[in-house]
């Protein structure tokens, strides 16, 4: 059983250097969690706004599905996204559960994907 004991400053780095670098993109493994993550800029609200997309998540270990690894990686994710101006936006969802569960924490929906408005200013 994972601990979540997780070292996050990977993706602290990708999203203070990137923030604002369209396209940036990389592939990151937190425990037994894999996660592709992108800078991207998106019309959300009617307004330009730059975002810390999340997608193609996987378990690598099957006994580990289920436990919250998704929902502790993504308490860092959003902080990390607040702290350099960025919106989380969770693409491709296809798992029922967890789009109740976004949901619940006040994501938005956008047809398989959501995203969260809470954000900090941008940086300066």
């Amino acid at each position: 059983m994972s601990n979540h004991a997780t070292n996050y400053l990977a993706l602290e780095a990708f999203a203070a250097a990137n923030a604002r670098s369209m396209g940036a993109r990389s592939r990151f493994q937190f425990g037994d969690l894999m996660v592709y993550a992108r800078i991207a800029a998106r019309r959300i609200g009617g307004e330009g706004r730059w975002t810390l997309d999340l997608a193609d998540l996987e378990v690598t270990n099957e006994g580990e599905r289920g436990k919250g690894q998704f929902t502790h990686f993504l308490s860092h994710a959003e902080r990390i996204a607040d702290s350099n101006g960025l919106i989380v936006y969770v693409q491709s969802i296809v798992n029922q559960r967890l789009l109740n569960s976004l949901v619940a924490k006040g994501y938005f929906l956008q047809g398989y994907d959501a995203y969260r408005l809470r954000q900090a200013p941008p940086p300066p």
